[in-house]
């Protein structure tokens, strides 16, 4: 009964960090999709990949836009 109960926490974990996973991801690419359409809006020096690194590479966002 204990090693079932493993398993299925062991499996529920695994579900969950995927769904965070994935949630991620789709994220990212949201946020990428918003960054490009506010450079067809308005003149921004940045490039689309600069969204991804700011969430990859936190420090940046502190010293990227000044």
């Amino acid at each position: 009964m204990v090693n079932a109960n493993d398993l299925r926490e062991q499996l529920i974990g695994i579900l969950y960090m995927l769904i965070y996973f994935t949630s991620a991801v789709f994220y990212i690419r949201w946020f990428k999709s918003c960054y490009s359409n506010l450079g067809k809006r308005t003149i921004t020096n940045e490039k689309e990949s600069m969204a991804i690194w700011g969430w990859i590479i936190p420090i940046i966002s502190l010293f990227k836009p000044y």
